[in-house]
């Protein structure tokens, strides 16, 4: 398997983490475990040869739920794990986004594909028709294919009428990840000088998530980062690290996010789940 990441242009990275490229000839059918990223994305095939399907629990529509070609989608926020079967030459560019990205993105409330996975194809905006009818050059090098695809993007993201960002709810955002997701609803709404109803509402619009859920996956991610480094740190460090109110309540947030206890889940890790977490924490 290879696995690349690339940085967007110095315009989109307001929106965009980053395009991480995936690159694996799996010639039996396997199955593949992602967890929540507290970010959406566009799924865009190079060779479209080869077949997905995507199962999970909380998914409200999914057009990639058949084995089948796979064709471009956009997976909106997830608020659970999903697992991924695929089979053929996999050759596939993630376009990542920021938490505040998939708004701006839409131009519409984010929270409208929540735990949803659509064809890009059915996104009727004008303002994207130049990435839903973006084709990757078969012989262009994967450089000159991601530098079009950020071409593309733009148009998407730099059109008219832009979307007024909220930085008051960025600075908002930046503060809930340097504290690693614990804190509560009312801390933030403090933090961004608003009423956690209103909060809420910003939250939902803006990102697609509750403050409260996203909080959650915040939190599962800065906690799954440090075991990656420091996988000997025993169990109840974690809990009291990371502000889990007893170890009841971090195994069901364990649970929530990859189905599986903590150490089943490090037992048998998922390597492009772990490429995908490095990736977003760039």
């Amino acid at each position: 398997m290879e696995s690349r990441f690339f940085d967007p242009s110095i315009k989109l990275s307001p929106y965009i983490i980053g395009y991480v490229y995936w690159d694996d000839e799996v010639s039996v059918k396997k199955e593949i475990l992602f967890t929540v990223k507290g970010t959406a994305s566009l799924g865009l095939p190079l060779d479209r040869s080869f077949r997905c399907a995507v199962k999970g629990q909380k998914l409200k529509s999914n057009c990639l739920s058949l084995f089948q070609p796979i064709v471009p989608v956009l997976y909106g926020q997830m608020t659970s794990y999903g697992k991924v079967i695929v089979e053929g030459n996999v050759k596939l560019i993630f376009v990542i986004f920021t938490a505040l990205g998939l708004n701006i993105f839409l131009k519409d409330d984010a929270s409208l594909v929540t735990d949803k996975i659509i064809p890009l194809e059915s996104l009727e905006k004008s303002h994207l028709k130049k990435i839903i009818n973006f084709n990757f050059d078969e012989l262009g090098s994967l450089e000159s294919n991601i530098l079009d695809l950020d071409e593309s993007l733009k148009a998407c993201f730099l059109s008219d009428p832009p979307v007024t960002e909220n930085s008051q709810l960025q600075e908002t955002l930046e503060f809930l990840v340097k504290n690693k997701g614990k804190l509560t609803i009312q801390e933030l709404a403090d933090r961004a000088g608003v009423t956690t109803r209103t909060l809420e509402m910003q939250f939902k619009k803006s990102i697609g998530l509750t403050p409260k859920t996203y909080s959650r996956i915040v939190r599962f991610n800065s906690l799954i980062r440090q075991l990656n480094e420091t996988p000997k740190i025993d169990s109840f460090e974690w809990i009291e690290k990371y502000g889990y109110t007893d170890q009841s309540h971090f195994i069901k947030d364990f649970k929530d996010f990859t189905g599986m206890s903590p150490k089943k889940y490090f037992n048998a890790p998922s390597w492009q789940d772990y490429i995908l977490n490095k990736s977003i924490s760039k």
